[in-house]
């Protein structure tokens, strides 16, 4: 009987799977950027990195970002289905629009968070050295346009 119950559920949550894994690959990049940044301000204190940024500190804001990143994803998704889905998709040509959305303010969170410490270890935003890249792939595609 418990299988069942587990089965039945995961096989429920599974079109989310996708979503989940775009959500954590952002928070992924955070964390790795989050102890790029503790590495680079520890260096600058003369602190010993090892010292200052530890896996045990890493584990548990990762797993529990995860956790409840991935908890809150389920529960827009459970939303979205049984309260507003019928609503919204008669407004809306996406399915589970809200849970899209979710998935969208999550990841901004993740990237504001990223932007934030590559500011930090390199006195620039990623939004600006990314508007810079494309425009200069506009540029380069106007050049050879002409």
């Amino acid at each position: 009987m418990k299988t069942s119950i587990y089965g039945w559920t995961i096989a429920f949550f599974t079109p989310l799977l996708p979503l989940m894994l775009i959500v954590g690959c952002f928070i992924l990049f955070d964390t790795y950027m989050g102890r790029k940044a503790s590495k680079v301000k520890a260096i600058a204190q003369g602190i010993n990195p090892r010292e200052w940024v530890t896996s045990r500190k890493t584990r548990k804001g990762l797993f529990s970002k995860l956790l409840l990143y991935n908890a809150v994803l389920l529960s827009i998704h459970l939303v979205d289905l049984y309260m507003l889905g019928d609503l919204v998709d008669q407004y809306s040509p996406l399915s589970h629009a809200v849970t899209r959305l979710g998935v969208v303010v999550l990841c901004w969170v993740e990237y504001d968070s990223i932007d934030e410490k590559y500011y930090e270890i390199n006195g620039v935003t990623l939004t600006s050295v990314i508007k810079d890249k494309i425009d200069k792939f506009k540029n380069l595609l106007k050049s050879f346009k002409k």
